[in-house]
């Protein structure tokens, strides 16, 4: 048996908590980050839509996550100065969402005049429509994915 003492371990410094309810923010505004904590449980407009229609899956995945990636090395002010077909959004109100969408988004609370960010993902294939955080505005928090322009999930216009 070797006689080596074993050292016992140090004690981790013990971190305090934040108030898990605290409204202010940490990540500068200057940052983007995605949050999907919101995202709509209708299939049509989630990633179980995909699932059943493996034929876009592989393309909505890695355009999603390109543009994800993409948005995320830049600021608020950096997109909003790119157009809606360059990776860029365009606006539209919450009214505007299938019902079906909004009778589902009963934990947060947004009004019908809320303004929502609408990304082409996939450069026209795909959209991404969510909302910028009122608590940290460098979060952007997504409710749903359009997959499919036959199944729209908002009206485009003509």
């Amino acid at each position: 048996m070797s006689n080596a003492k074993i050292r016992s371990k140090k004690k981790a410094p013990k971190v305090k908590s934040e108030n898990s309810t605290s409204k202010d923010c940490k990540i500068p505004e200057s940052s983007v980050f995605f949050n999907f904590q919101y995202i709509t449980s209708d299939k049509n407009f989630n990633f179980e839509y995909l699932e059943k229609n493996g034929q876009i899956a592989k393309k909505a995945y890695k355009n999603i996550l390109d543009s994800l990636y993409k948005l995320s090395m830049l600021s608020w002010q950096e997109i909003g100065k790119l157009s809606r077909k360059k990776g860029g959004f365009e606006m539209i109100e919450y009214s505007c969402m299938k019902q079906s969408i909004t009778n589902q988004m009963k934990d947060i609370v947004i009004t019908g005049d809320t303004k929502l960010h609408v990304f082409r993902v996939g450069g026209s294939d795909f959209r991404m429509i969510g909302y910028k955080s009122n608590d940290c505005r460098a979060a952007f928090h997504i409710l749903a994915f359009e997959f499919e322009r036959s199944n729209p999930i908002y009206c485009h216009g003509s």
